[in-house]
C-alpha cells in the first residue's frame, strides 16, 4: 500500500507577514497621491486650457514663456503673433479652433482714491489675460484687449480695501501715475500654500499695458512674460507653434499643462540641487513661482511614492512569474496548480482531525486515571470498616 506523505505548509508566516507590507505600502502610496494632488489642485493660474476645452474634444495646452527685464519681449511681435498661429492651426487641419494670447509686465505704483492710497505691485497685461487666468472674482469681471478706452483695472482685495475701504467698489475712480482709473473688478487673494508663499505683502493691481502711459522720450516697459492657450492636435504643436509665433526658442517656453505629470516631476527632481546656483535673471509672477514652489514639493514626493511602491511591485512581479510559468505548463499547469490547492485543503483537513484525536485520547487517558484511583479508594475504605467491627465484638 503506497503511503503518502502530508507536508505542513512551509513559509505560511513570512507570506502573511509580507501580505500585510503590502497592503501598507499600497495605503501609504494612496495617502502619498492625495498629498501631492492637494499641493496642485488649487493653482487655478494653471488651469487654464481645461477650462478654455470645456467639454470640447480638440485638446488644448497652456504653454508660457518668461524673460528678464533686460531681454524683454517685443509685445508688437506678439500682438501679430494671430496670424502665424491661424497659419499653423490650418496647415494642422484645424482652421476653426480658437486660442488665447495674453502678456504682460510688472513694476510698483502708488494709486489714490478720495478714500485712500495703496503702495502697490502693478501688473500692466495685454490680450487675453483675463481669459487664461483662474481669478476668483468678488465683484465685477476683468478688462477684454478690445476695451475703447482702456482705463479699467482690476484690483486684489487687499488693494481694494486700501483705496475704497470695501470690495464693493466697481466703477470708482482712482488715480495712478496721473491718470484716471476705473475700478472694473476685485478678485480674491489666492490663500493654497504655494500661492500664499509666493503672493507677498504687496497689494496687487492689474491695468492695461496698451493704456498705461509713457511718457515723450520713454520706452514702454519691457514686456517679461507671454503666455497662450492653443490647441494640441499633435503632440508638442501648441509648444511649437507659441515659440515661432512670438519669436524665441522652444527650450525657453514653460508646458504649464503637463507640468505636473510623472516625467516632468522626475526631470524637475533631478536639476532640484541646483536651483539656487544656476539664475536666468528672471523674477517670475507670483503665479508662475506658487507653481515652481508646488512642482519642487511634488518632485520630492516621488522617493517616498516609489519607496511605497516597492513591496506591491515585489508581489506584482512575483504574481506575473506565477502566472507566466502556469500559461507555458499550459492546461498541466492549471490542473498542477488547482492540485496544490486541494493537496493543502487536505493537508489543513488532517491536521485538525490529528489534533482532534490526541485531544480525544488525552480526554480518555485522563477519565481512565481517575476512574482507576476511585477503583483503589473504594476496598480500602471498606477493610478499615470490617476490622473496627470485629474489634467491637471482642
Amino acid at each position: 500500500m503506497k503511503t503518502t506523505v502530508i507536508r505542513r505548509p512551509k513559509h505560511w508566516l513570512l507570506q502573511l507577514i509580507l501580505g500585510g507590507v503590502g497592503v501598507l505600502s499600497l495605503l501609504v502610496f494612496g495617502i502619498l497621491c492625495a498629498v501631492a494632488a492637494h499641493i496642485s489642485s488649487p493653482l487655478l493660474h494653471q488651469q487654464g486650457a481645461a477650462r478654455w476645452q470645456g467639454d470640447g474634444t480638440l485638446r488644448y495646452d497652456q504653454v508660457s514663456v518668461f524673460r528678464p527685464v533686460a531681454e524683454g519681449l517685443n509685445a508688437q511681435k506678439i500682438e501679430a503673433a494671430g496670424t502665424s498661429i491661424e497659419t499653423e492651426l490650418d496647415k494642422a487641419g484645424s482652421p476653426n479652433a480658437s486660442y488665447l494670447i495674453a502678456y504682460g509686465a510688472e513694476t510698483t505704483i502708488q494709486a489714490t482714491s478720495q478714500n485712500g492710497r495703496s503702495d502697490a505691485a502693478l501688473t500692466l497685461v495685454g490680450g487675453d489675460f483675463f481669459r487664461i487666468h483662474g481669478f476668483t472674482f468678488l465683484a465685477g469681471t476683468g478688462f477684454l484687449p478690445d476695451d475703447v478706452m482702456q482705463d479699467r483695472v482690476v484690483l486684489d482685495e487687499l488693494a481694494a480695501w486700501q483705496l475704497f475701504s470695501s470690495d464693493n467698489c466697481v466703477g470708482l475712480s482712482m488715480t495712478m501715475n496721473g491718470r484716471e482709473y476705473y475700478v472694473a473688478g476685485v478678485v480674491a487673494i489666492e490663500t493654497d500654500d504655494a500661492s500664499a508663499a509666493c503672493y507677498g505683502d504687496k497689494p496687487r493691481i492689474y491695468a492695461s499695458y496698451t493704456g498705461w502711459p509713457v511718457a515723450e522720450g520713454d520706452a514702454a516697459l519691457p514686456v517679461t512674460f507671454c503666455e497662450g492657450i492653443l490647441p494640441e492636435p499633435v503632440d508638442e504643436f501648441a509648444l511649437a507653434t507659441f515659440a515661432t509665433a512670438i519669436g524665441v526658442d522652444k527650450d525657453e517656453v514653460v508646458d504649464n499643462t503637463d507640468r505636473f505629470t510623472v516625467p516632468a516631476l522626475w526631470s524637475n527632481l533631478r536639476g532640484l540641487h541646483m536651483q539656487g546656483i544656476l539664475s536666468n535673471a528672471v523674477v517670475y509672477p507670483w503665479w508662475e513661482s506658487a507653481a515652481r514652489l508646488a512642482a519642487n514639493r511634488r518632485s520630492l514626493l516621488l522617493v517616498p511614492m516609489a519607496m511605497a511602491l516597492l513591496v506591491p511591485l515585489g508581489w506584482g512581479v512575483w504574481g506575473a512569474v506565477c502566472l507566466y510559468r502556469l500559461i507555458r505548463a499550459g492546461g498541466r499547469g492549471v490542473v498542477h496548480l488547482a492540485d496544490n490547492v486541494v493537496e493543502r485543503r487536505r493537508t489543513r483537513n488532517y491536521l485538525k482531525a490529528q489534533a482532534l484525536k490526541r485531544q480525544a485520547k488525552e480526554r480518555n487517558e485522563q477519565y481512565a486515571d481517575e476512574q482507576s484511583v476511585e477503583a483503589d479508594a473504594v476496598p480500602a475504605a471498606g477493610g478499615h470498616d470490617a476490622a473496627d467491627g470485629a474489634q467491637r465484638l471482642r
